[in-house]
This record gives C-alpha cells, sequence and structure tokens, in this order.
C-alpha cells in the first residue's frame, strides 16, 4: 500500500514495545499531508516549469532573429482583431478583402471562421491601446501557453490527489511530475505553434489551453460538485465553445457526460441534483457555438466552403470538395491521416543542424483520397513519446476491470479529450498544427498514466524509483529535442536573417557529426521546383543561395511559379529595393497608375483607389496583379521595400508605415525578364523633373558580397 504521511512520522520500536516516557523520542506536531505535498509539488513543477520557458521564448520571440521581440509579428496576424473592431460595432462582418483567401462571403458581408473568443481577449486592449492593432498575436500565444501549463498542472495535482489521496509525495515522485509539466510546455506540439505566431497556431493555441481548463473544471464537479465549481466549468465551456468548433462539441459532449453520471446516480442518490446545473452548462455552451455560427454563416453547424474565397479561386479546393460531397472530411481520410499522425517511425534524424526534425517529404497517400492540402509532418509517438507512452498506460489503467470510483470518475474526461482529435483525423488536411488537437488526450492520459505508475512504484526500492526517474527523464529529454528540432526548421514565413543565422548554425557544428554538410549543397544555373527538406541550393555564380522547406505546392499554380518550397538564404544584387514614395498631389491624378520600378518586362505600380487610399501592384504584358488597397496621407513619405526576385519569380511590396506592412505579395506575372536587373524610376520634385501626382527617391543600399554563398562553395570545394 501507498505510505501516508501520518505512517512516516509516527515513531515505532523495532521491537513492537512501546518505548518508556524516559527514552521516547519527541513527537513531531501533526502536518496536514496534503499541505506538505503540495510545497513539495509546487517546488518541482514551478522549477520545470521555469526551464521549459527557455526554449518556448525563444522560439515564440527570436527563432535565429538575434533578438527577443515581445510583439513579434508573422502575417496573417490581424484575423482577431479586425474581428474585434467589427464587435465594437455591433457586428461580426469584416472589411471586404481583409481577410484575402480565408474570407467566407455569406449574405454580402465577409466572415472568418476563427471562433471570436480571442477577439474577445483583444477588445479591452484594443480599447486603451488602439496602437496595438495587429501586434497582439504574440502576446496572446505567451498568454495561452500560461493557461495552457496552469491548466496542466491543476489537472496533475487534482489527479494525484483523487488517485493516491494523502500519500506522502516523495522527492523523486515529485520530480517525475516536473518532468511531465516541462514535457508539455517545452517538448510537445505546443513549440512547434509557437515558433510561427500567427492567426492559425494562435487559434490552436488558445484551443489546447481552454480545453484543458474546461476538463479540469469538469473533473472538479466530478470528485466535488459544488456551484461554484460548476459555475467555474460552465464559464470555461462558454469560452471554449466560442473558440475552435471541434474542440469546443468535445467539451460540450463531456458536459453532456457529466450530467449523464449524475442523472445514473453514479456519485450517490444525493448528488443527483447536479445533473440539470451540468446540462446547462452544456447546452449553454452548444447553444452559443450555434448562434455565432448561424450569425457568420446561416448554418447551425459546419463551414459553407464553397463561400470561401480561396474555393473560388483554387480549381483543386473545388476538386477536393467535390470529391468529399462539399463536407471537406469522411472516412476516406482515415488511413492517410492515421499513418501521418500516429505512426511510429515519423521523424527524421540526420547529421547536420538541427539533427532532429520532420520527415524530409510530405506523408504519402494511402489509397486514392482527394486532399486539400498536406504538408510534412512529425508523427506524435516519435516527436512525443513520453506523452504518447503514459497515455496508454493511464487509459489501460483507468478501464481496467477492477477500476476505482476515482478511476471511473476520469472516463468521461478521458473520452470528450479523445473525441477532440476526431476532426483531425477526418479531415482532407494533414499539417503538424493539427496535432494540437490530441494535445488534451496526450495530457490527461500521461498524468492519469504517471500517478497509476507511482502507485506501483511507491512500493519499490529507492533503487527502482531511480531507474524509473531516469527513464522518465531520458523519454522527455529526447521528446524536448525533437520538438526543438521541429520548431527551429525553415520554414515559408522566415525571413532571410533567419535563414541566414539558421545556415550558420549547420556550418558552425558541422564537424560534430563528421562534415556531412557539403551532402546538403547543390549547384545550378537554375532552381529546381522542388528538393526535400533541408536542401541548400546555390544558383549560377552566387545569383542567390535557397534552402527548401520540402513542401510541395503543386496543386497551387501561382506558388508553383514562386517557387514556394525555396526559402531565401541570401539574394543578389538588384534583388532589394528600397524608395521613399510621397504623394504630391491629389490621388485621381495617379490616373490609369505610376510605375515605381521595372524589372524586364514586370513594372511595379501605384494606382488610385478611391480618394483617400492607393494599391500597389505588379503589371505584365500578359496580366495584371493588384495588391489590396490602403489609406495613405498627402505630403507623407512612405518607405517602400521591393523585393523582386527573379529567381523565385516573385515579387512582395512592405511598407513601413501601414499596417500590416505587406502590401503586396504576388508572383512576377512575365517572369521578372530573367536575369535583368531592376530599375528604379525617379521622378517628381526629387528627381530635378516637373513636379507631378509622386515623388519617388531610390534609398537602395549598395549590394553585398553574398558571403554565405562563398562559404558554401568552399564547403563544396570549389
Amino acid at each position: 500500500m501507498a505510505r501516508t504521511l501520518d505512517e512516516v512520522e509516527t515513531p515505532s520500536s523495532e521491537t513492537g514495545v512501546p518505548p518508556s516516557p524516559a527514552n521516547r523520542e519527541p513527537r513531531l506536531p501533526r502536518v496536514d499531508p496534503h499541505v506538505d505535498n503540495r510545497k513539495r509539488f509546487i517546488r518541482a513543477v514551478s522549477i520545470a516549469w521555469a526551464i521549459a520557458a527557455v526554449p518556448f521564448l525563444y522560439v515564440l520571440m527570436d527563432e535565429f532573429t538575434g533578438t527577443l521581440h515581445p510583439l513579434r509579428l508573422l502575417g496573417p496576424n490581424d484575423f482577431y482583431d479586425l474581428q474585434a473592431r467589427a464587435m465594437l460595432h455591433g457586428h461580426l462582418w469584416v472589411k471586404t478583402h481583409s481577410l484575402s483567401i480565408e474570407g467566407f462571403v455569406h449574405g454580402g458581408h465577409t466572415y472568418t471562421y476563427f471562433g471570436v473568443f480571442p477577439s474577445l481577449l483583444r477588445i479591452p486592449v484594443l480599447l486603451v491601446a488602439p496602437g496595438l492593432e495587429g501586434k497582439l498575436t504574440t502576446p496572446s500565444m505567451l498568454l495561452a501557453w500560461i493557461v495552457a501549463c496552469s491548466f496542466t498542472v491543476l489537472l496533475l495535482w487534482r489527479v494525484r490527489v483523487m488517485i493516491r489521496g494523502s500519500a506522502l509525495l516523495g522527492r523523486v515522485e515529485a520530480a517525475t511530475y516536473g518532468i511531465l509539466v516541462a514535457t508539455v510546455a517545452g517538448g510537445s506540439i505546443l513549440l512547434f505553434l509557437a515558433a510561427a505566431p500567427w492567426v492559425y497556431n494562435e487559434d490552436l493555441a488558445w484551443s489546447v489551453a481552454l480545453v484543458l481548463g474546461t476538463l479540469f473544471a469538469l473533473l472538479g464537479v466530478l470528485e466535488r460538485p459544488s456551484t461554484r465549481r460548476v459555475l467555474l466549468a460552465g464559464v470555461l465551456l462558454a469560452a471554449v465553445s466560442l473558440d475552435r468548433l471541434p474542440t469546443g462539441w468535445a467539451c460540450v459532449l463531456g458536459a453532456f457526460m457529466v450530467a449523464g453520471w449524475f442523472a445514473l446516480g453514479q456519485s450517490g442518490r444525493d448528488n443527483r441534483r447536479w445533473a440539470i446545473p451540468v446540462l446547462g452548462c452544456g447546452v449553454l455552451g452548444l447553444a452559443l457555438s450555434c448562434t455565432v455560427n448561424l450569425l457568420k454563416f446561416g448554418v447551425p453547424f459546419g463551414l459553407p466552403f464553397a463561400d470561401q474565397v480561396w474555393t473560388h479561386l483554387n480549381a483543386h479546393r473545388r476538386q477536393y470538395l467535390a470529391a468529399s460531397g462539399g463536407k471537406g472530411y469522411g472516412l476516406q481520410f482515415l488511413p492517410t491521416t492515421a499513418m501521418a499522425y500516429l505512426q511510429p517511425f515519423g521523424l527524421r534524424l540526420e547529421p547536420v543542424f538541427p539533427f532532429i526534425t520532420l520527415p524530409a517529404t510530405p506523408p504519402a497517400l494511402v489509397g486514392h483520397p482527394v486532399f486539400d492540402r498536406i504538408y510534412r509532418t512529425a508523427s506524435i509517438p516519435a516527436s512525443s513519446p513520453l506523452l504518447v507512452l503514459l497515455s496508454i498506460w493511464g487509459i489501460g489503467a483507468s478501464i481496467r476491470r477492477r477500476s476505482s470510483i476515482a478511476n471511473r470518475k476520469l472516463w468521461p474526461i478521458l473520452i470528450a479529450a479523445g473525441i477532440a482529435p476526431g476532426t483531425a483525423l477526418l479531415w482532407g488536411y494533414i499539417a503538424p498544427r493539427y496535432e494540437a488537437d490530441f494535445m488534451p488526450l496526450l495530457v490527461v492520459g500521461a498524468i492519469v498514466g504517471l500517478v497509476h505508475l507511482w502507485n506501483r512504484w511507491d512500493r519499490r526500492t529507492k533503487k527502482v524509483q531511480g531507474v524509473a526517474l531516469a527513464a522518465v527523464s531520458v523519454v522527455a529529454l529526447f521528446s524536448v529535442l525533437a520538438n526543438i528540432g521541429i520548431a527551429i526548421s525553415p520554414t515559408g514565413q522566415w525571413r532571410t536573417d533567419q535563414t541566414v543565422n539558421f545556415v550558420h548554425e549547420m556550418e558552425s557544428l558541422n564537424g560534430i557529426t563528421g562534415n556531412h554538410m557539403a551532402s546538403y549543397i547543390k549547384r545550378g544555373n537554375s532552381l529546381p521546383y522542388y528538393a526535400p527538406a533541408d536542401e541548400l541550393f546555390v544558383v549560377g555564380q552566387c545569383q542567390g543561395v535557397y534552402i527548401s522547406n520540402g513542401e510541395e505546392f503543386q496543386t497551387i499554380p501561382e506558388q508553383q511559379i514562386e517557387h514556394t518550397t525555396w526559402v531565401p538564404v541570401e539574394q543578389g544584387a538588384d534583388v532589394f529595393n528600397t524608395l521613399a514614395v510621397t504623394l504630391t498631389g491629389p490621388i485621381p491624378d495617379l490616373g490609369s497608375g505610376i510605375t515605381l520600378m521595372s524589372i524586364g518586362k514586370d513594372n511595379i505600380v501605384v494606382i488610385p483607389s478611391g480618394n483617400n487610399e492607393i494599391r500597389v501592384g505588379v503589371e505584365g504584358p500578359r496580366l495584371t496583379y493588384i495588391g489590396q488597397p490602403f489609406p495613405v496621407k498627402l505630403h507623407k513619405t512612405y518607405h517602400f521595400t521591393i523585393e523582386t526576385d527573379p529567381i523565385l519569380d516573385h515579387a512582395i511590396v512592405a511598407i513601413s508605415e501601414v499596417h500590416p506592412g505587406i502590401v503586396l505579395n504576388s508572383e512576377l506575372v512575365d517572369g521578372g525578364g530573367g536575369e535583368s536587373p531592376a530599375v528604379v524610376h525617379e521622378q517628381g520634385e526629387t528627381a530635378n523633373s516637373s513636379a507631378g501626382p509622386i515623388a519617388v527617391r531610390n534609398l537602395t543600399p549598395a549590394a553585398h558580397a553574398m558571403p554565405v554563398c562563398h562559404s558554401l562553395l568552399r564547403l563544396l570545394g570549389k
């Protein structure tokens, strides 16, 4: 049996005869075991959490940029802000075109499919500090991580008390609990989400946090029902239902199961009265979710994908929806998604930095289903082995034939957590971020598994406990290293300073595993469409250096032209140009457009869009691509950073004085003219010519010497 604190502190005699009053040791003051255990528990998990914060904060706020950015930006990141502004005006629709391809057009208005909960959090911030609009994703994700880890700690303590009661919490047991918390905080999919602070990952970060909170609250109601615990469950059910639809519904079903638990008398006849309040909490959550969905899309459940802008633009999306009956999900996807997410070896070990990372290519199809998108994805057992192994043990221990009442109370919570990943498994879309849907099950299951294991280990010798601690530590360390490696792998959202620093890290650690980096470097006169992840490609005589992210974009024709598989490391002369642009006359005087810069047969132009807005576009002989409108002021100077890479065949225009910054992201519609240099069209007052509606000055610095490229060529021996 597990030892209690009283048994440890009560003096005894080896002979079994009570000692005489003269020789009796002074009795220690009676201590509440829960208080003593709680102190040791808090100390262990606090230290572990602090250690895990180091990799998390690095990937969230730095990740090869060289500087911590508490407001680090990665677009799109303003969807929740736009929705918050709309809610302040009494509706849910946002400005037309503001969501780009992600918008859903219903009833003549544009809506986002993302939930309203993160927008509700933004409203008080935007009222007090409107200048932070579009800059709140990173702080929001940090808050979501804190909430998720807090509820993990609270769940761990609650389950420990339910299963082990007042059994003495030893140092080794406390250490394993700390290791588990550190694995959740710094060695799980939460790290991958933090690496890209944009709206898609913020959505899932809050989903994990709110589901864990809701499960904690529902378990509290099962453990010891009270008005306060039911109210907490109701608040969290409302929050999770206003966040992400699939996980919100899973929590609502969990509430219904808890209500059924009480209604069937599983907690005694006196507790049947709690069935109605808990049921009411679930109904409230469901009603909120359905109401928001009705207001946005006219249906209580699901998303009308036919109304999404991307569906109208992309032929493959229409083919995918047609193949799935317009739903986007189905059993035909299950073999492929299960193989991608659940296979035991879905991870890549390589002899160059970061050594452990995602598979080199996207998952292969099982059968012939038509998927919307498939990204490189590490399997959950391979990347999170500690959580998976403990979860398997925990689920098995909870459902064994002779389960205690405490174990049976865990069933509704485990079932609700298990429902959450159902959408990811049945959805025709595979991406690493959707592994966040598995996190609640992994966290709850791992907690239950570890606590149950300590029911066994507590009766073992200190040597056995030490071996258990070592085993948990080793598996946890691998989980942390694997998730760090996954999180710091290059993506299409990286800036060139990040890729340069990443390649420098590859070079500095190259000798550790035998100088294998040269095998990752290729050279040619033109950039191929595709290469496996982490391959470095030098174009010509150092016209550019690019690293592959391993993703395939064959279903998105315009992105094939952009070579989105390749991330720039170092780009040649004339790729980046900085212009100072000032509107010196009325916007309508711009006429059909004024050219800022030319590259081959393509022109970067400014065109009017109303009395106080302009657009930036790319014009070529074949077609024209125009970006979204943005407001400008007369006689104010705007600094345009224009990237026109003829190797990637794309054009990006960013304006530092405009939110959200990037006003054009397009392919060069006529291929950029091959190796033709970019030519800036200086004009207006600053060019000593007659004054016109616009003045353009070239502020481009001198071209750099391509040091990364020459360093890579030395590795190749050239």
